[in-house]
């Protein structure tokens, strides 16, 4: 039996007994692997959570830019006059079908917009972009394309419509100051 000079058993000794070397190392390297990965998962973590449907929300609070990945910019802007609709605008924004986390397959464009309530049985209200300006020279892509409301926190954000059982690839969020 190891000892440390008193002839008390090593700390290894008392913690695994006379289980053998291999299986302790194997322990050891199972548990070193969880805690490494842990670390891993949570020092590349979105700061953001995900977004959740916004029940309630007025075109006036909408009213604002968001920006998304690679100089994605959508500026909402709503009439006077009240009601549930508005003007945008929009910079390198994405071709329909083109994936939005790639700068590639951009354009600028602009247009009306319009909030309409949830469906029956969704949650979330759905901001409605319909492009009448668009890029020069090419066939216009989608003329619409559909944004659902939702909160990350206490800010609104707009994403595309995805499974409900997964965070959405796109998030646009409030345009910082």
């Amino acid at each position: 039996m190891a000892s440390n000079g008193d002839n008390s058993p090593s700390l290894a000794r008392r913690l695994f007994g006379t289980v053998p070397r291999a299986l302790s190392s194997g322990c050891l390297m199972v548990v070193l692997a969880v805690l490494v990965t842990g670390v891993c998962l949570w020092a590349t973590a979105d700061p953001h959570g995900c977004p959740h449907p916004a029940d309630e929300v007025s075109a006036s609070e909408l009213a604002q830019v968001y920006e998304g990945p690679h100089g994605m910019r959508l500026r909402l802007r709503h009439k006077p006059s009240g009601g549930r609709d508005g003007a945008f605008d929009v910079t390198d924004w994405p071709y329909e079908g083109s994936s939005p986390l790639k700068h590639r397959a951009r354009f600028d464009g602009s247009g009306e917009w319009r909030l309409t309530t949830p469906i029956p049985g969704k949650k979330g209200m759905v901001v409605k972009l319909d492009f009448t300006e668009g890029p020069e020279g090419t066939p216009f892509p989608a003329r619409r394309h559909e944004l659902v409301v939702g909160r990350d926190g206490d800010s609104l954000v707009l994403y595309p419509e995805t499974d409900p059982d997964n965070c959405p690839e796109l998030v646009l969020v409030p345009a910082k100051s």
